[in-house]
């Protein structure tokens, strides 16, 4: 965690992740702790399914019963430097995961990973904002509509 000198703060840096491919190992190796992974419901958390060849295509699966839960891009998020992300967590996703990676025709599966949810949390809430607090008809103005937990 140590900035360059020229860096004030980590507002201002960047990073870099870097794929290094290992035609053994389609998965990056997660030491046994990060495959424990704990939160409250709804609190987002993330699967860390990370590949070492940025061109596997990687789905997530539930494995009891083993069923691929869809990265819709809203609920559930992949990105190959982070892994999945599951916004609104409830106890129904309790239980161990795993992720499948493909490269050309080979498919690898990686460790389990075992999710617990647990708590009560408060349900999300909506914000919205506009550009301006009064309108007239006809006028055009900007909505925004934001959900976020607690």
């Amino acid at each position: 965690n140590t900035l360059p000198a020229d860096v004030e703060d980590s507002y201002n840096a960047a990073s870099v992740y870097v794929f290094v491919k290992d035609p053994n190992e389609l998965f990056v190796k997660v030491g046994a702790m990060g495959t424990i992974l704990q939160t409250q419901k709804y609190r987002p958390i993330t699967i860390k399914c990370l590949v070492t060849d940025p061109s596997a295509q990687v789905t997530l699966w539930t494995k009891t019963p083993e069923k691929q839960i869809i990265a819709d891009g809203s609920e559930v998020t992949y990105d190959k430097t982070v892994g999945f992300t599951l916004y609104n967590p409830t106890p129904r996703n309790n239980g161990p995961h795993m992720c499948k990676a493909t490269v050309g025709n080979n498919t690898v599966e990686s460790q389990a990973f075992i999710l617990f949810v647990f708590g009560e949390a408060q349900m999300p809430y909506p914000k919205v904002k506009t550009s301006s607090p009064l309108v007239t008809e006809g006028e055009t103005f900007q909505l925004t509509c934001e959900v976020r937990g607690p």
